[in-house]
Order: structure tokens, then sequence, then C-alpha cells
């Protein structure tokens, strides 16, 4: 007697380690915002400056809470795969009437 087939999927994961067994360091990322209103006569400029990543860390970042370490099995195991982005400064204006 044959053993059942498996299921037409292009992978299957398979945990082989306990869930939480291997961990990324702490995230230390600071983003600042300053602001400042104006009232004029004839409404409210508002200005903004953003910073970041004020301290331009590069530590692996997931997105949508996975990690930014690939912990699969095979050839890219332990690799990065993504990473906080660098400074950055951004720059912004409101005018209200």
């Amino acid at each position: 007697m044959e053993p059942p087939p498996l299921p037409s999927s292009g992978s299957v994961n398979l945990r082989l380690e306990e869930e939480g067994t291997r961990r990324e360091g702490l995230r230390h990322v600071m983003n600042f915002r300053l602001g400042k209103a104006f009232d004029t006569g004839a409404g409210r400029l508002s200005a903004e400056l953003d910073i970041l990543n004020a301290f331009n860390e590069n530590v692996a970042w997931g997105t949508f809470g996975r990690a930014g370490i690939t912990y699969a099995s095979g050839p890219s195991f332990g690799f990065v795969n993504n990473i906080v982005s660098p400074r950055a400064f951004r720059l912004g204006m409101t005018c209200e009437f």
C-alpha cells in the first residue's frame, strides 16, 4: 500500500526548534518631531521638522511582526533580510484658513 501523496504546495515549513530559541538584540530607534504654529490674521500657519532614526541605528528590522533575520533552514539561514532605514529629515508646512 502506498503512502498518501503530499499536498501540492511549493514549500512546507517544519519547526525544528522551540519557538523563541533564537532572538535578535534590542532595537533602539528614536524619532523626533519639532513643530511651531503661527497665528496670522487670515488663519494659522504651522511648520514641522521630523527626524527619523535620529541616532542612525542599523539593526535588523522585520515587517508585520516577522524577524529581520532569516531563521528558515537553507542557504540563507541567519542572513539579515531587512534593516532600519537610514536617518532622514522631513520638513512640512501647513496652512489653515
